[in-house]
């Protein structure tokens, strides 16, 4: 039987309090991806590869992305009048050529140096370096 994505388990200690605002919410809220990512790494990867194959379709099929938003269950069914005049949102699925690699490892070693992060963080990991 496959797991679900989300257990009661983790959906209740997602719920513990994170602080409110700022930086400590984002690095709370990387934390438990991470510490997530690490308990379910064939999950993660098979949610990846559904990703990018959905994004290859998308890419190529306009017209499979509008047959899928029309077959979509109700109340989210897209008539074909407006899924044929609908912006497609795109994912990149590799590193853009503009990330300077190093500049957002840096903040990546900060935000650990000062406890934002239970431990390291190797960012190219997140964003598919070589």
């Amino acid at each position: 039987m496959s797991r679900p994505l989300l257990s009661r388990t983790d959906v209740k200690s997602a719920s513990s309090p994170c602080p409110p605002t700022g930086i400590q919410i984002a690095s709370c809220r990387a934390s438990r991806l991470l510490a997530w990512a690490k308990k379910y790494p064939h999950t993660l990867t098979a949610f990846l590869d559904a990703l990018k194959q959905g994004q290859q379709i998308a890419d190529n099929s306009r017209t499979a992305v509008e047959q899928a938003m029309e077959k979509l269950p109700k109340p989210y069914t897209v008539p074909p009048a407006i899924a044929s005049v609908m912006s497609l949102e795109t994912y990149p699925l590799n590193v853009a050529p503009n990330i300077d690699l190093p500049r957002v490892q840096r903040v990546a070693n900060e935000m650990f140096q000062f406890h934002m992060l239970t431990q390291p963080f190797q960012v190219s990991t997140m964003l598919g370096a070589p």
